[in-house]
């Protein structure tokens, strides 16, 4: 018997169709000004669309929205300029406590949202209603997140018939082994972190790569080069490699200022023989675990050469790693027969070009061609691509012109202590390609955010 004037809860509302959301969607909106309706994941995973075939406009909006929604101050929605007149307009799928689940992405002309005015804030009622529904569809069992690799666990990032993938190491030199351990664990260094500037408009996310510097050294810039090839040689770079990961992880976690309020993500390099360890691989997975920090937010960066030549590890390896809530950089990243796959790989949100590509790239056709044709490619998978040791402006231009997302250099950014890292005042270092003058750039510093 219920008691007068009391209120009975609520019943959890059901799961959703996708195709049921979708449609919805479509019906609320004129039919000539929606273009593209789809339906996605926290991985970008897409679950439905209206048929129509995307094109690479599309794929990149997936990326974008991937980089915005992440992290508990992220935006409901995002309006990404699209070509031929038209916007994706992306939002935002959370639960009750803003956990990003997933996104709508509606494609509009943009003739509709000037009628709507800039921002274009006000959707339809019925479009709101079908992005929560999805939110609700993405929580249930229905729609969970499949398990991915084989013996994946929390503490399991890798399991050992894994790892058995790898081709075995070569034999390693056991003299002075245990000398170099020791080094290695008392080894006194400095982490530092270099932003990657973005020379295309409306790049959202701040990206930055973390540099191991010996602590005290004189030469700016410096890195004990003599000692990451002794502990490659001797089999010992997954010392090195968990102290840079715990410290890195632990600063990050204390740090939520710096990445909390836009997309970030800040990428640390690993060596090839780290992933050989089955501990280390444990510890990662562990140490990722109690982190608990936004998705992607740190990235690993690994060879190209390495990925090319163990790409069925780093299948199994990828989607791992995306599960445990880490991104995939490649660095030294070239033209091959698999670079498309890898492009493909879960998790893989950045790929680093070789500067051999970029070494004379005003004076080189072919390594032109080679440059565009990798960031059309990247472009189709949703993956920025960066050029590295880019000092000269009309470089700049060219990779901005063939399609490159960000440089990485001395003249664009120096890399800052992470000790006293300092977020408005890297944030100050974007460069906006539409700025001509430098005085100019003082004075806008943050226009190349979007």
């Amino acid at each position: 018997m219920s008691t007068p004037g009391a209120t009975a809860p609520r019943a959890a509302r059901p799961p959703t169709r996708a195709c049921t959301c979708g449609q919805r969607i479509i019906a609320s909106l004129p039919l000539l000004w929606a273009k593209w309706v789809s339906l996605h994941d926290a991985t970008g995973r897409l679950h439905w669309s209206n048929g129509e075939v995307p094109s690479p406009s599309e794929h990149e909006a997936v990326r974008v929205a991937l980089e915005s929604f992440v992290g508990g101050a992220a935006p409901a929605r995002v309006n990404h300029p699209l070509q031929r007149g038209r916007t994706a307009v992306l939002l935002r799928a959370a639960d009750d406590t803003g956990v990003f689940l997933g996104f709508v992405m509606v494609v509009v002309e943009d003739r509709w949202l000037r009628a709507k005015g800039p921002a274009a804030p006000d959707l339809p009622a019925p479009v709101v209603r079908a992005v929560r529904e999805w939110a609700v569809t993405l929580a249930s069992a229905a729609y969970s997140t499949p398990p991915v690799g084989t013996g994946t666990t929390s503490t399991n990032l890798v399991a050992p018939q894994v790892v058995a993938l790898l081709e075995p190491a070569a034999a390693v030199d056991e003299h002075n082994t245990f000398e170099l351990r020791e080094r290695l664990q008392n080894f006194a260094f400095e982490l530092h972190a270099q932003h990657l500037t973005p020379i295309q408009t409306g790049t959202r996310i701040r990206r930055y790569e973390v540099l191991l510097r010996a602590a005290g050294n004189e030469q700016d810039g410096a890195a004990p080069e003599a000692l990451f090839a002794g502990a490659a040689q001797r089999g010992l770079s997954a010392v090195l490699d968990r102290r840079v990961v715990s410290e890195v992880l632990a600063w990050l976690h204390g740090r939520s200022e710096i990445w909390s309020g836009e997309p970030a993500q800040f990428s640390v390099n690993l060596a090839a023989g780290s992933f050989r360890e089955e501990a280390f691989m444990q510890f990662l997975a562990l140490s990722l675990e109690q982190a608990r920090l936004p998705r992607a937010l740190i990235a690993f960066e690994l060879e190209y050469e390495f990925c090319r030549s163990q790409m069925q590890f780093l299948e199994q390896l990828a989607p791992q790693l995306e599960q445990a809530g880490a991104g995939l950089v490649i660095d030294n990243f070239n033209l091959c027969e698999s670079s498309p796959e890898l492009l493909l790989l879960p998790g893989v949100r950045s790929v680093k070009l070789d500067p051999r590509l970029t070494r004379d790239l005003t004076n080189g056709r072919a390594a032109q061609a080679r440059v565009a044709a990798i960031a059309q490619m990247a472009r189709i998978a949703g993956v920025h691509v960066v050029a590295k040791r880019i000092e000269q402006a009309r470089e700049q231009a060219l990779l901005q012109a063939l399609g490159v997302d960000f440089i990485q250099g001395f003249a664009a950014s120096v890399p800052a202590p992470l000790s006293g890292f300092d977020a408005e005042r890297e944030q100050r270092l974007i460069i906006d390609p539409s700025i001509e003058d430098e005085a100019a750039l003082v004075d806008s510093p943050f226009a190349a955010t979007g």
